[in-house]
């Protein structure tokens, strides 16, 4: 399947703007169904995504994946954060201390 111009454009398009018009919906989810739930719902969207792009055969079914894909991502991204630091709550900072500031040029 040999795709160029604006196709290719348009199937690398599609998960970026996926990514960003529903990047609210991962907020939404969690809220809803909770965290892990909602990761589960992620993954799951991601999992169909890609494993339906392993046998795409028309540039119409990799249009679809690759909304899938950013569908999925978009739900994943705002809410792994809270997930990181639920899980490891003392494994994660806010930002460098200072003295760690202090000797980064010796």
């Amino acid at each position: 399947m040999m795709v160029f111009g604006a196709g290719l454009c348009l199937r690398t398009a599609i998960p970026v703007v996926c990514m960003g018009v529903l990047s609210p919906l991962g907020h939404a989810l969690d809220r809803r169904l909770g965290l892990k739930r909602s990761m589960l719902v992620a993954l799951a969207i991601l999992t169909v995504g890609l494993v339906l792009r392993l046998r795409a055969d028309a540039y119409a079914v990799l249009l679809v994946t690759a909304a899938l894909v950013g569908i999925g991502d978009a739900i994943i991204r705002p809410i792994l954060s809270g997930f990181i630091k639920d899980t490891f709550p003392d494994k994660t900072f806010a930002a460098p201390d200072k003295e760690f500031l202090s000797d980064w040029r010796r």
